[in-house]
């Protein structure tokens, strides 16, 4: 429904560059950019967030109240929740919310929509001037704490305390302009929640693009030398209470799979 109802409003958009692929390419940007810093991602459902201490919504315009209900207990509970874009447009049945985002996600926003906008999306973020993509998200109640402003004082990411956990809501589309034009907006808020929440499982040194998967009781490190050099590492892994180190050596547009 999320993608359905994209393609639908694409000629409505405000800013330039949007198309009709916008939530696939939205969640393969948010991917994308987690892969990048080595951060470990799954594309999961619904009935796995609470495996997960931070789970995106890049773009999900369709969320049932159920599931808007589920949101709100996995935050209460703890949980890290990122809204980018227009997310929870509307319900199950494709009935417009009362208002955006829907199905009681508001509460946990801080935030409710108003329009959108083509005035400068630029914004500072870590220290770093960095740019929305899309257009921007103007909000016309905002009970949240502004993490980082636009330009006039708009605010581009709002943080709201929920229960035990955090909602961050990201007033124009980051992961959407990482995906299609590399836009470092979400690089930089992706560290910064690094930063806060310590999200990252695994530290490295070099230009190895790694990714961390379990299964079957087994840890697999899969890492991947993009590069026309031969490079090594030393990485460190934390999962849970347990630490591991590998050591790592590929020669040029190399890969290997190391069970840890």
């Amino acid at each position: 429904l999320s993608d359905d109802l994209s393609r639908g409003l694409t000629g409505n958009y405000v800013g330039a560059g949007i198309d009709e692929n916008v939530v696939i390419r939205s969640i393969y940007g948010a991917y994308k950019a987690l892969y990048s810093l080595n951060m470990r991602a799954d594309i999961i459902t619904m009935g796995d967030i609470s495996d997960y201490p931070a789970v995106i919504l890049p773009n999900i315009c369709a969320i049932s109240r159920e599931d808007c209900g589920k949101l709100k207990e996995y935050v209460r509970n703890g949980g890290i929740l990122i809204l980018d874009g227009k997310c929870a447009v509307i319900d199950e049945l494709s009935l417009a919310y009362d208002v955006i985002p829907g199905g009681g996600l508001d509460e946990i926003s801080g935030e409710i929509y108003f329009e959108t906008d083509d005035r400068d999306a630029s914004f500072e973020l870590g220290g770093k001037r960095v740019v929305g993509f899309g257009g921007r998200d103007i909000p016309q109640i905002c009970n949240a704490e502004t993490v980082a402003s636009f330009t006039d004082g708009v605010p581009a990411i709002v943080k709201k305390s929920y229960g035990k956990g955090v909602t961050y809501t990201v007033n124009s589309q980051i992961f959407y302009g990482f995906e299609k034009i590399g836009a470092s907006a979400a690089l930089e808020f992706l560290k910064m929640l690094d930063a806060e929440h310590s999200l990252k499982q695994l530290e490295a040194t070099s230009e190895i693009k790694y990714r961390l998967c379990e299964a079957d009781g087994k840890i697999l490190l899969f890492a991947f030398n993009y590069t026309d050099a031969a490079l090594s590492d030393n990485v460190k892994i934390k999962l849970g209470e347990r630490d591991y180190e590998v050591s790592v050596s590929l020669d040029a547009n190399d890969s290997t799979v190391i069970e840890v």
